[in-house]
């Protein structure tokens, strides 16, 4: 598998744990503890996924993901964002343009947020494939065209 998930969680035992369960699971997992190693790991990483804690000190969570709704960052192989966060998740996240079905409570519910995942690169697939099918009917045309 060559997915990588970005985890940024500014509790310490949490993102040792979910940075051991992903690992186990095959991902390559990249953490970051606050916002700015967050920015940094972004721009650096590219991660696949996006798992974040709008608790993140130093920018916070709910800063990088504006940041990433706003374009300030290129983020064009990070198909997913998942945000975990305390009651106000939901609304900060729908506010920064994540959907509201990304957003776990804390403490987070471990098959719920691997079944995000799984989807998010379900999605990711299917969308290279439509993409994939749209060029070579593009490319199709063009050979036609020549005939």
């Amino acid at each position: 598998m060559d997915i990588t998930l970005l985890i940024a969680d500014a509790n310490l035992p949490s993102r040792d744990a979910l940075h051991r369960f992903f690992v186990h699971c095959g991902f390559s997992v990249v953490t970051a503890a606050d916002g700015l190693e967050c920015l940094e790991a972004l721009r650096e990483v590219e991660p696949d996924i996006l798992i974040i804690d709008l608790d993140l000190p130093w920018g916070g969570g709910d800063g990088v993901v504006t940041q990433i709704n706003e374009g300030r960052l290129s983020l064009s192989k990070t198909p997913a964002v998942l945000v975990l966060g305390g009651t106000s998740a939901d609304a900060i996240a729908w506010r920064a343009g994540v959907p509201r079905s990304c957003c776990f409570p804390k403490p987070v519910q471990i098959l719920r947020l691997v079944d995000a995942v799984c989807l998010a690169i379900a999605l990711a697939e299917s969308r290279q494939a439509r993409k994939s099918c749209r060029e070579a009917e593009d490319y199709l045309e063009e050979v036609l065209a020549t005939c």
